[in-house]
């Protein structure tokens, strides 16, 4: 698969339910693991309470901010491959979701680096925010000219996950990453 991933997007990946939206078999709601590119990614679920026909509001589990949520989500969909119920919903427990997509998030911030433009400080505002999200950083600031990457891989497993279901999701995505 050819999919590309920004490493500095704005929004974050959610873990969801819906009291309506069960598994037929044992009437235990189906999870929805889904990304945002909204800076609230709440809006999105606001949005979609609204906005699709479903009897009743999806309840929210967990949010987890982080610019790379479309990567997050990817992975976190391909750990769950053998639970997927149908696209972006999954037979897991919300908490197991949430922890999931939490420790993915926490690898990506881990194993993402965006090589800074030498031609362009860093103000404290912009410092405060890299420190807000866990990034690293030095005195320059990233810009659309300032190369990104992420190097997840097999062996790096991380805590608390299934060490084969996160190598079978990493064997399963191409990483193209670009800011």
């Amino acid at each position: 698969m050819n999919t590309q991933y920004n490493l500095l997007e704005e929004g974050g990946v959610y873990v969801i339910w819906n009291p309506c939206i069960v598994n037929p078999e044992t009437k235990n709601p189906l999870i929805k693991i889904g990304r945002s590119s909204k800076e609230e990614p709440m809006e999105r679920i606001e949005y979609m309470n609204k906005e699709t026909p479903v009897p009743a509001d999806f309840k929210v589990d967990t949010i987890t901010k982080i610019p790379a949520n479309r990567l997050v989500e990817r992975v976190a969909h391909e750990y769950y491959e053998e639970e997927c119920f149908n696209k972006e919903f999954f037979l897991v427990s919300p908490q197991n979701a949430s922890s999931t997509v939490e420790a993915i998030a926490d690898e990506v911030k881990k194993r993402s680096y965006v090589i800074s433009d030498k031609f362009s400080p860093m103000t404290d505002e912009e410092k405060r925010e890299m420190m807000d999200y866990g990034y690293l950083f030095n005195d320059r600031a990233a810009t659309i000219y300032s190369d990104s990457f992420c190097l997840l891989n097999e062996e790096n497993c991380p805590d608390g996950l299934d060490n084969q279901k996160w190598k079978n999701a990493i064997k399963n995505i191409k990483l193209e990453v670009y800011f």
